[in-house]
């Protein structure tokens, strides 16, 4: 190791990025440390001064970071809300809520938290994946031995209908389950025939 240098281990954005910006300010090099085959980065290495000055303002401003991200946290969510209820005027709450705490959680790494696709886009999918894994029998084919695909075309006319229905582009009565957890769809003749 350099002289005078430290390792800060992957782990901490807020320490590692502040480590690297005020390296870079000060000129002095940063060196990135793998594992013995090379192919993870462990973390970083940056003068001692730079490393304690960083995780001093880190303590410092722990608690402001802390309340910033709830406040960001709290307006994605509201947003989600917000983009789901009006692609999905028709949604029901307990079926949104659903949605919401499950593909929208922070950190789950599932389609409603990606920052690649848009609002409309994350909501879409969210409520493919939701119709899909909750009210069709998506799962028991899968367990069944049927591929990703195959299962997902069997079912894709079901979500497709649950899909407009909830977005208030169909007249075909959809029935959900109370606890949001199965449904069937019958087809447009049994429900006129009601």
């Amino acid at each position: 190791m350099p002289e005078g240098y430290v390792f800060v281990a992957k782990g901490d954005p807020y320490v590692t990025r502040n480590c690297k910006t005020q390296s870079k300010a000060q000129g002095s090099v940063v060196y990135m440390v793998y594992d013995s085959k090379g192919k993870e980065q462990l973390g970083i290495r940056v003068k001692q001064e730079v490393y304690s000055h960083i995780t001093d303002l880190a303590t410092q401003t722990a608690k402001d970071r802390a309340k910033a991200v709830l406040l960001r946290d709290a307006r994605d969510q509201k947003k989600a809300q917000e983009v789901l209820k009006e692609t999905f005027p028709k949604i029901p709450a307990h079926c949104a809520e659903r949605i919401l705490k499950h593909s929208f959680l922070k950190g789950s790494g599932r389609v409603g938290r990606t920052t690649t696709k848009s609002a409309e886009k994350k909501a879409q999918l969210a409520v493919e994946a939701h119709l899909r894994h909750e009210h069709t029998s998506y799962d028991s084919l899968l367990d069944d031995g049927a591929g990703r695909e195959d299962a997902r075309a069997a079912v894709r006319n079901v979500v497709q209908g649950m899909k407009d229905q909830w977005a208030g582009k169909s007249k075909i009565e959809v029935y959900l389950a109370g606890d949001c957890s199965r449904s069937r769809q019958r087809s447009s003749s049994s429900v006129a025939n009601r």
